[in-house]
């Protein structure tokens, strides 16, 4: 209830703007494809039917997606996070590979002593950083988005994920019924042409908006979710890139800390079970600490991208 009153008050600050943007383009894009191109043409039919069906669907994940993003604190760092807790660390090990276990949890309570944010003077947890936007450390921060008002983290980085899949698949199928009605309104004489200029405009200027937005959308989705199969962030893909080219450099190759596997990945961030993966739930878990991917050998002698590197703020 408290946080829910921050971002109230948020709400008539900092991206406010941004935010009326964004639900003023898809408001006009619905009301422009239901009540211009889809009712005046297809009707009450059965295909009229199905196809208000399927755009009201979207629309309404859409938007849950969007408010659960914007208004789901994205995971404030609890007070009682210890990093001399070993109870905070998971793993994923094979029995089978060379590896000390005991001396891995050193290492990593050894890391994370060091991760200690100055601006909130306590420490964070792996993979949490510090939102100069939102003022406090975030959990597995990803980024802060202008659009939703709010950071991109570790509770609503699913509902995040799923209002830019659904923006994607509801401004497809958007761009393609306007564009194949607008076609079909092509006039055949001068009084035709008369009467449906206004209809022609006001779909002209929703082809318009759809496009230029699911442009920018498809890339941004694409990029979420390439990071998403390979269990990273934004912010870990910048550090990782850089780490990696150093590695390169020395004939050494790297593996992300918590790349487990697409399919693991996959069921990390979206759910053990599918039947919730399109749905805005939340995230199950507390949020400090994750299950990491280990390799040993020691005849190769690889570089291991063991401990996630942070950002020292």
């Amino acid at each position: 209830a408290e946080y829910m009153g921050t971002r109230l008050m948020c709400c008539f600050s900092d991206d406010l703007g941004f935010q009326l943007g964004a639900l003023g383009v898809v408001a006009y894009i619905y009301t422009a494809v239901e009540f211009v191109v889809l009712i005046p043409w297809l009707g009450f039919s059965s295909a009229g039917i199905a196809n208000l069906v399927f755009l009201n669907v979207v629309c309404f994940m859409l938007l849950s997606s969007y408010f659960k993003a914007a208004f789901t604190d994205a995971g404030l760092v609890p007070d009682s996070y210890d990093p001399d807790d070993d109870s905070v660390y998971e793993f994923n090990i094979d029995r089978d590979e060379p590896m000390d276990e005991l001396a891995v949890r050193e290492e990593i309570k050894a890391r994370n002593k060091k991760k200690y944010c100055k601006k909130c003077m306590a420490y964070k947890p792996p993979r949490a950083h510090h939102c100069s936007m939102c003022n406090r450390c975030v959990l597995k921060m990803d980024h802060h988005c202008p659009w939703i008002n709010n950071c991109v983290g570790y509770y609503n980085h699913k509902a995040f994920m799923l209002f830019l899949f659904y923006v994607v698949v509801g401004l497809t199928y958007c761009a393609v019924v306007s564009i194949w009605r607008i076609v079909l309104m092509l006039p055949s004489d001068t009084a035709e042409f008369t009467d449906t200029m206004g209809n022609m405009a006001i779909v002209a200027v929703a082809i318009f908006l759809e496009l230029l937005v699911l442009l920018g959308v498809f890339f941004l989705f694409t990029f979420q979710f390439n990071l998403m199969l390979k269990n990273m962030t934004t912010i870990e893909s910048w550090e990782f890139e850089d780490a990696d080219r150093r590695a390169r450099r020395k004939g050494k190759k790297l593996h992300h800390t918590y790349d487990l596997g697409w399919k693991a990945n996959l069921r990390m961030f979206f759910g053990a079970s599918m039947r919730i993966w399109l749905c805005p739930t939340a995230a199950d878990g507390s949020g400090v600490s994750f299950k990491t991917y280990r390799y040993v050998d020691e005849a190769e002698n690889p570089a291991r991208w063991m401990i996630d590197r942070e950002s020292r703020v």
